[in-house]
């Protein structure tokens, strides 16, 4: 915040003034320090409502409020660790279904829950899903 103080980026100062006063929130609301895996979801969770916003803007034909979203999403992003590749999530996810002897969509609920404990933020929910869905349809 202060180099972006300092360079008078104001919308980016904006954008991590936001951050902060939503990281502050969230450890006030645990009464106790946020852990990385927390901080990471309340980054992720920036990301997933600017993602929605920037929809609606460019299905509003706005699209100079649509870049704004889109800039926020990529300067979110810069602090979050790097997204796990197709291929990435697939080999874990096949590991895991295998591991956990899974043969139909009933299993899905326990490999869904073993593989987001395993990629964590590097994989959004839904590439999980759509993994798992794949994985156990073959």
């Amino acid at each position: 915040m202060l180099q972006a103080a300092k360079s008078k980026a104001a919308d980016r100062l904006k954008i991590l003034r936001f951050l902060k006063s939503q990281l502050d929130s969230a450890a006030k609301d645990k009464l106790a320090d946020l852990t990385d895996e927390e901080v990471q979801k309340v980054l992720q969770r920036k990301i997933k409502q600017s993602l929605e916003a920037r929809d609606k803007f460019t299905a509003g034909q706005r699209p100079e409020l649509a870049a704004a979203e889109q800039a926020e999403i990529d300067l979110v992003s810069q602090y979050l660790p790097k997204p796990l590749s197709t291929e990435e999530l697939k080999a874990i996810v096949d590991e895991l279904v295998l591991s956990a002897n899974a043969k139909t969509m009933k299993d899905f609920g326990r490999v869904m829950g073993q593989v987001m404990k395993r990629v964590g933020a590097r994989a959004s929910g839904a590439d999980v899903k759509a993994a798992i869905e794949r994985a156990l349809s073959q």
